[in-house]
């Protein structure tokens, strides 16, 4: 199987390879290139924002956090214009949306597919050469059928900080019929929750302020009413 593609920037480059036999699908971890050339390697950026703007559409990643490793998770998706219009999906390699999840140590991968419900193929399945979060989907819609959304179910096996691509087509764009739009979101995975005690502890100098405009206020009503009584 041979593949052209151009590299945009230098840097250290992680390539993984899937095969499907027998309804199965096999994927491979390959070891990192590096990519010489004049330019600046990319800079790692992380930022756990939940809406971006690719080209002309606006991404929002919707998922309950914080994210806990070993428990299945809802990554939901929506699309629109810049304008807030609706934005419906034309098929990319035979599916709406494609969804990879890589782990920031390359340990893990992940290729998932939304599915429609009762429908196991969107799940891949086989042996993995390298440790990767169990993945399948389910796309969905909001209330009434007016916001087209796409769904997945996530289990991170491991914690730490993965990194979500997005990869769809919008229905009338001007893409080449080969080519799709990327959205990334930074996602990380706890080893559990945050207890109540540690959390608070963790947040002490907001809980202070919060709770010292509380009294103010308090004391304020307390003295109102007091004056007109």
């Amino acid at each position: 199987l041979s593949v052209e593609y151009i590299f945009g920037k230098p840097g250290l480059y992680k390539i993984w390879s899937e095969v499907q036999k027998g309804g199965i699908t096999h994927v491979f971890g390959h070891p990192e290139i590096k990519v010489d050339g004049r330019g600046k390697s990319e800079e790692r950026q992380v930022s756990f924002g939940r809406n971006v703007i690719v080209a002309d559409y606006q991404v929002s990643l919707k998922l309950e956090e914080p994210v806990l490793k070993g428990h299945e998770h809802d990554l939901t998706f929506d699309v629109h214009t810049l304008t807030g219009g609706e934005v419906e999906f034309e098929d990319y390699l035979g599916e709406k949306m494609h969804l990879v999840i890589i782990k920031e140590d390359w340990s893990e991968f992940v290729h998932a597919h939304p599915e429609e419900a009762g429908d196991g193929s969107g799940e891949h399945h086989g042996f993995y050469l390298i440790p990767q979060a169990k993945a399948n989907g389910e796309e969905d819609g909001s209330e009434g059928g007016t916001d087209e959304v796409v769904n997945f179910h996530i289990n991170f096996l491991e914690p730490g900080l993965y990194k979500a691509f997005a990869q769809f087509r919008p229905r009338g764009s001007s893409l080449p019929p080969d080519e799709a739009l990327t959205a990334s979101f930074w996602i990380k995975v706890e080893e559990k929750a945050p207890g109540f005690i540690s959390d608070w502890w963790r947040n002490w100098w907001r809980n202070l302020i919060v709770s010292a405009v509380l009294i103010v206020i308090l004391s304020w009503l307390v003295a109102r009413y007091l004056k007109v009584s």
